[in-house]
């Protein structure tokens, strides 16, 4: 995304022939990562992201916080795994190819599901 910076959008589409739901938040692997992405939680939905068929949901990844905060770290892959209704997750996440030059930091934050790309990139 060129706005706002340090942003990806991630994008979930339901390719079935029936209702989906798109629960809590992704959880992200960033290659060379030690524990997942925190998720923000100020970005809660008031409720569960259904998905027509169709239909999409969306993610924002901020990669970091205020410049100069952190240590910077370079990943070319992401897996992104998705959580049941019961809040735990698959065992086999989705493998995505990242963007050149994609960095990171501590600072980061994944949001939960949205119905709107624009709520999505509004944290």
């Amino acid at each position: 995304m060129n706005r706002p910076i340090n942003h990806l959008l991630l994008t979930l589409k339901n390719t079935g022939s029936g209702l989906c739901d798109a629960y809590y938040a992704p959880h992200l692997g960033f290659d060379g990562a030690q524990s997942v992405f925190p998720i923000l939680e100020d970005s809660k939905p008031q409720a569960v992201v259904t998905l027509a068929p169709g239909e999409q949901a969306y993610a924002g990844i901020g990669l970091s916080g205020e410049p100069g905060q952190g240590k910077l770290y370079k990943s070319k892959n992401l897996s992104v795994f998705f959580a049941k209704k019961n809040g735990s997750t698959y065992d086999t996440p989705a493998k995505l190819k990242l963007p050149a030059e994609t960095h990171w930091d501590d600072n980061g934050f994944v949001t939960y599901w949205q119905s709107d790309r624009a709520n999505a990139l509004m944290y």
